[in-house]
C-alpha cells in the first residue's frame, strides 16, 4: 500500500470512528432518558399501588367509606399494581440503562482510536483495532432495545429505494 493509499485508509476510519462516537453519544444520551423515563414511571405505579392497598387496610378509613370503597381502593391498588408489572417499567429502564453504558464505552473506544491509534500506529494494528471497534459497534447496535415499531416506509421512501435492494413492506 503506498503512502498515499495508507493516509486514505486511516483517514476514512477516522471518519468512520467520528460518526460512531458521534451516534454512539447520541444514542447514550438517548436510552439514559428514557431509562429515566420508565424508572420514574414505575415508582409513581409502585407508590399508588402502595399507598392505596394502604389505604385499603386502614380501619378508621374502612368504618368512613364503608366495604363498598374499602373494597374499590383494594380494587384500585390491584390494578396500579398489576399495570406496574405489565408494562414491565422496571425491566424497560435496566435495558435502556444498559444500553446506555454500552454506548458510552463504544464511543469512549472510538474516541480512543482516533487520539492514539489511527495515525499513530502502524496500518496493520491501525486495521485490527478498526475491525474490533467495528464489530463492538455492531454488537451494541444489535443489542439495542426497540421501544416500539419502526414507521412505515412512505410510498415516495419505497419508489427512492434502489432497485433491487430488499426492504420491508
Amino acid at each position: 500500500m503506498s503512502t498515499r493509499d495508507e493516509g486514505e485508509h486511516r483517514q476514512s476510519m477516522a471518519e468512520e470512528a467520528r460518526r460512531t462516537e458521534a451516534w454512539a453519544r447520541t444514542w447514550d444520551s438517548t436510552y439514559r432518558r428514557l431509562a429515566s423515563g420508565w424508572s420514574k414511571i414505575n415508582l409513581s405505579l409502585i407508590l399508588a399501588s402502595t399507598t392505596l392497598a394502604a389505604g385499603a387496610a386502614t380501619t378508621g378509613l374502612a368504618n368512613f367509606l364503608g366495604a363498598l370503597g374499602t373494597g374499590l381502593l383494594a380494587l384500585a391498588a390491584a390494578i396500579a399494581a398489576g399495570l406496574a408489572s405489565s408494562i414491565g417499567a422496571s425491566t424497560k429502564a435496566t435495558e435502556y440503562s444498559t444500553s446506555a453504558a454500552s454506548n458510552s464505552g463504544l464511543a469512549d473506544e472510538a474516541r480512543v482510536f482516533l487520539t492514539t491509534v489511527v495515525f499513530d500506529s502502524a496500518i496493520q494494528d491501525v486495521i485490527a483495532k478498526f475491525e474490533a471497534l467495528c464489530a463492538r459497534r455492531d454488537a451494541v447496535v444489535n443489542s439495542a432495545p426497540i421501544s416500539r415499531k419502526p414507521w412505515p416506509l412512505t410510498q415516495a421512501q419505497l419508489e427512492a429505494w434502489p432497485e433491487g435492494a430488499p426492504h420491508a413492506h
